[in-house]
């Protein structure tokens, strides 16, 4: 009973860890918790998984490793991970940039017949070969692909759309994925806004004119 209950629980109502966590070396990732934020691997930080070190309590066969997927009993004891952008120098021991991360500890409640606290431990990062924009803000990235498409959760708007934009180096690398409404680029965002710009013009038009 009680496993159902947490598998019904929402992300956030986890502390942010997932249940169960595919990983494979190669796989681009996202940060989903500020881990150390002075290394910039904090929540929306994109990357690389270099290389994975089992739990030593992890039980292992060479048979097993020629399986191609396995599921493992202990969440890995390190994975090296090399950011998209490196803020700091490299880690002793360490080439390339990389930086080990390890499992973070969680803890959350459930709600049954009594009080029952959950801990949990798992690496805070999700596969990040597709998220929205509110996670990638601020971010270059070499190849995108964007849609501006309606959604069923919400209405995208001039703002969100001038975010995604803006992420690649230019036309060569960047490509939309489906049609969209042609008002989300020439419709004015704020009728308030244009309205200001409109004062703010006609002031300065003015003050040119004074001197």
């Amino acid at each position: 009973m009680e496993r159902f209950v947490v598998a019904s629980l929402s992300f956030d109502d986890t502390d942010r860890l997932p249940a169960q966590l595919t990983v494979f070396v190669q796989m681009k990732v996202m940060v989903t918790k500020n881990i150390c934020t002075r290394a910039g691997i904090a929540n929306g930080s994109r990357g690389t998984i270099a290389k994975i070190v089992l739990d030593e309590r992890e039980p292992w066969s060479e048979e097993s490793g020629h399986q191609g997927c396995i599921s493992l009993m202990f969440p890995p004891a390190m994975l090296l991970f090399k950011p998209a952008v490196s803020v700091i120098p490299e880690v002793e021991g360490l080439s390339g940039g990389l930086i080990p991360i390890f499992p973070e500890q969680g803890s959350f409640n459930i709600n049954m017949t009594s009080h029952v606290k959950v801990h949990r431990r798992q690496f805070a990062i999700t596969p990040a070969y597709a998220f929205t924009d509110f996670k990638s803000q601020g971010q270059t990235i070499e190849q995108v692909i964007v849609d501006l498409g309606k959604t069923s959760s919400f209405a995208l708007d001039p703002f969100h759309a001038y975010v995604v934009l803006s992420q690649s180096r230019g036309r060569e690398t960047i490509r939309l994925l489906r049609e969209f409404d042609d008002k989300l680029l020439t419709h004015h965002p704020s009728e308030d806004l244009c309205q200001e710009d409109e004062r703010l013009y006609c002031l300065a038009k003015a003050t040119k004119d004074c001197n």
